[in-house]
Parts: C-alpha cells; structure tokens; sequence
C-alpha cells in the first residue's frame, strides 16, 4: 500500500485495537472485515475506526456497529429498516431475491443498499442474507445499544408480517415471474402452517 507508513497499523493503534476488543473475537473479526473493504482504502477505514475510540468494550463494540451502519446512504434508511427487520424477525434467512419479493423492492435493491454491511452480514447465494455473529442481531434489538437503527419494537414485527400477507396475496399479471414465485410462497405457506407467522403476527403487534 503506497503513501502509507510502516508499520501499519502502528503499536500504539494495535495495542488500543486489543484494549478495545477485551477478549471478544467478534470486535477483531468485525474490524478486519470492515478494513478489508475492497470498496475503500484500509487505512481510511482504520481512521474511521480510532476516531470513534470509546474505553467500554460493549459500547465499542456498539459504536462499531453503528459506524458501520452509517455507511449506507441516508436515503436508503426506510429500506435498509425494512431489510434488517426481516433478517433479525423471521425463523430462516431469505436470498436476496426473495427479500425483494417480500418488500416489493426492485431487482438489485438488496445487494446494493446492503454494500456497506459485508462485515456484519453476507449474501450467499445458497443461504441467503446471514448474519455474521449473533451479537449484531442482538444490537438491532436493543434500542438502547443501536438508537437510530433499532429494528426490534413489536412495530417492526408487525410490518414484516404484513409484508408476508401481501406477499402471499399479491400475484403478477406475468405467468412467468409467478411461477418464478413459486418456491417462495412455499416458504411463506411453511411459515404460516408452523404458527411463527401468527406468533410474529399477534404477538409482535400487541405488546
């Protein structure tokens, strides 16, 4: 890496990194995912990171989190909201396709807005939306730890399950995207015949 001086990091950085992390994996793996950007230079990415040093090491781990949430454009929050419901809400992971489908989203809009996020979740095209460690999933649950991006409120729960009405009411005038359908409103109907979708239902909007 040109123009950047060795050692790099520095000690002094590296020494505050371990401090930081307190012996939980899940920070030093987020970090290096989230340096290892291909879409960004590294030591930008680190200096992101020593700005916003904090001495606790969950409330570290939480600014982590957040900074890394920050990168998505601000016009995309009400979809990203929607796309971070989805994944901490329902009982199996999605494909990016179909969590378009759910959302009535265009073709592309997932992988896109969730660009910034490679280091908390990864798009498999076998498995779906997955999340890297499960202390992200509990961050966006606690409106406390994540403020702004707090996905966990009975609200939320009741706005991924009405997208799963209209999704399995909603049919295209084009055969072919229906039948390209097909496997997912199977998953949607196994929701609902396993009682997760009326528990996301009911319970999510009455509490």
């Amino acid at each position: 890496m040109t123009h950047i001086p060795t050692p790099w990091p520095s000690p002094q950085i590296l020494d505050q990194l371990v401090q930081n992390s307190s012996g939980y994996f899940v920070y030093a793996s987020t970090i290096i995912k989230f340096v290892d950007d291909e879409y960004f230079r590294p030591s930008r990415q680190l200096d992101i990171i020593i700005q916003k040093f904090v001495p606790h090491p969950f409330a570290a781990l939480d600014q982590l989190y957040i900074q890394i949430l920050s990168a998505v454009p601000s016009r995309h929050y009400p979809i990203l909201y929607d796309i971070l419901s989805v994944i901490i809400h329902l009982p199996a992971y999605l494909s990016a396709e179909e969590m378009e489908d759910l959302l009535g989203l265009e073709p592309g809009d997932v992988s896109l807005i969730l660009r910034p996020l490679h280091s908390v979740l990864a798009l498999r095209s076998d498995r779906g939306v997955e999340v890297h460690h499960a202390s992200f999933r509990d961050f966006l649950g606690n409106q406390q730890r994540s403020s702004n991006f707090y996905v966990g409120s009975p609200q939320h729960r009741a706005k991924v399950a009405g997208s799963f009405l209209r999704a399995l009411a909603y049919k295209y005038e084009d055969q072919q995207k229906n039948a390209k359908r097909h496997g997912f409103r199977g998953y949607i109907h196994h929701i609902v015949k396993c009682h997760q979708f009326f528990i996301l239902l009911f319970v999510g909007s009455s509490q």
